[in-house]
């Protein structure tokens, strides 16, 4: 799956950050999306589908935003175990959604501004050694104009659910 061979590259980066997941899990659902869609436009809606259904069962709860950073934490990956390191975990059905969460944002920041606008961030990203997510906000504020710390803070979910709707065919 493009998901799992591209995370890699994205948590040893950003992963020492509890609250940098959104970035990682979020770009690799990106590179997921994309990949499928090359290969099966079926795969691709389905896939899609069950990442909006994640968002839908939240709003179903009532719940009307996200705080990526809060909500969908870190964790390391050593040999074959998960070590948490400090980083809170949030309920199932919570922390599934933040895939889908994350992958709207980077769908929603590639429609208004372009795929430039990952490319322009991950260089900028690298001259960080250890980039924070007031790094990440910083450098994402500067490429799209946008408060990109309040947007994904708090997160609208409907407009989230939205996003993942206009890439369904």
């Amino acid at each position: 799956m493009p998901h799992e061979a591209t995370e890699p590259v994205f948590s040893s980066r950003l992963y020492h950050d509890c609250g940098a997941r959104w970035v990682g899990d979020g770009l690799a659902d990106y590179a997921g999306y994309i990949v499928s869609g090359q290969f099966s436009t079926a795969v691709q809606q389905a896939w899609l589908k069950r990442r909006l259904r994640a968002i839908e069962k939240l709003t179903e709860q009532g719940k009307k935003s996200y705080n990526l950073p809060q909500e969908f934490q870190a964790f390391r990956r050593v040999q074959i175990l998960f070590i948490r390191l400090g980083c809170q975990e949030s309920p199932m059905p919570v922390m599934v959604a933040g895939y889908a969460v994350s992958l709207a944002i980077w769908l929603d920041l590639v429609d208004k501004h372009s795929e430039d606008v990952i490319r322009k961030f991950w260089q900028e990203l690298q001259q960080i050694r250890r980039p924070s997510n007031r790094d990440i906000f910083r450098i994402l504020g500067v490429l799209t104009g946008e408060d990109i710390e309040a947007r994904i803070t708090h997160v609208d979910l409907q407009h989230a659910a939205e996003v993942l709707r206009r890439h369904l065919h």
